[in-house]
C-alpha cells in the first residue's frame, strides 16, 4: 500500500495516484564498485526507456536533484511521460542507486576472491506500472468514436484484463490491435479501470464486464 507524506487529497481521482498498485521492478545486487553501479544504472534506465519507445509513447528522463532525492539514494533519473489530460508529463518509472545505504540496514554483504567481506550496491528501477501506464497509452492512442488503436508491434507485448467493474460493456479485443469499448459508460473519462499484464502475442475476444 502506498502512503503520500503530504499529498493528501491530491490526485485522488483517476488512476494517476492510487494506494494499491501493481508493477514490474528491477532490483540489482552488485559488487562494491562504484563504475560498475553507475554501469547498471544507466542499464536499467535503459530497460524503461525501452518499453516506453516500444509502445511508441513521448517521455523524457529527468535527472533529479539532489534536495528531491529520497534517503540514501544517490542518484535518480525519473522518466515522466506525456500524459494529454494532465497537460503535462507525468511520472512513470523511477530508477535509483543507493550504493551500499540498503545492504548495509539488510546486511547484504559478500567476499571477493581475496576473502574480504564487502557490503553490495544496490539498484531498483520500474520496467513498468499499472495502472498509470493505461493513461497515456488510452489518452493518446483513442480515436474520436472512442476506441483505441495501438500500434501492432506493442500490441502484442501487452493484454488488457480486468480489475475493477464499473457498470455494464464489453471490452473488445483484436488481432489488428484494436480495443473497442462497448457501453456508453465507458466513454467517460477514467470510468474504465483496467490493468495490464505480459502476455505473448495477443489474441481475439470479448472481455464481459
Amino acid at each position: 500500500f502506498r502512503r503520500e507524506a503530504g499529498a493528501a487529497g491530491k490526485d485522488t481521482h483517476g488512476l494517476y495516484r492510487i494506494h494499491l498498485f501493481d508493477k514490474v521492478e528491477q532490483v540489482i545486487l552488485s559488487r562494491n564498485d562504484k563504475e560498475e553501479s553507475k554501469r547498471f544504472h544507466a542499464d536499467i534506465t535503459k530497460n524503461a526507456e525501452d518499453v516506453l519507445q516500444k509502445l511508441g509513447l513521448p517521455y523524457r528522463v529527468v535527472n533529479v536533484c539532489t534536495g528531491d532525492l529520497g534517503m540514501g539514494q544517490v542518484q535518480k533519473f525519473d522518466i515522466e511521460t506525456w500524459m494529454p489530460s494532465r497537460k503535462s508529463y507525468g511520472e512513470t518509472h523511477s530508477a535509483s542507486r543507493f550504493y551500499e545505504f540498503q545492504s548495509r540496514r539488510l546486511k547484504i554483504r559478500y567476499r571477493d576472491g581475496a576473502k574480504k567481506m564487502h557490503f553490495c550496491h544496490t539498484l531498483n528501477n520500474t520496467v513498468i506500472a499499472s495502472p498509470r501506464i493505461l493513461i497515456p497509452i488510452l489518452e493518446l492512442y483513442q480515436n474520436q468514436d472512442g476506441t483505441v488503436t495501438i500500434d501492432n508491434t506493442a500490441w502484442n507485448n501487452l493484454t488488457i484484463m480486468q480489475i475493477g467493474e464499473f457498470g455494464n460493456g464489453t471490452l473488445n479485443v483484436t488481432n489488428g490491435g484494436v480495443v473497442t469499448l462497448a457501453g456508453e459508460t465507458w466513454l467517460r473519462e477514467w470510468d474504465l479501470f483496467v490493468g495490464y499484464a505480459n502476455s505473448g502475442n495477443a489474441g481475439s475476444g470479448t472481455l464481459n464486464i
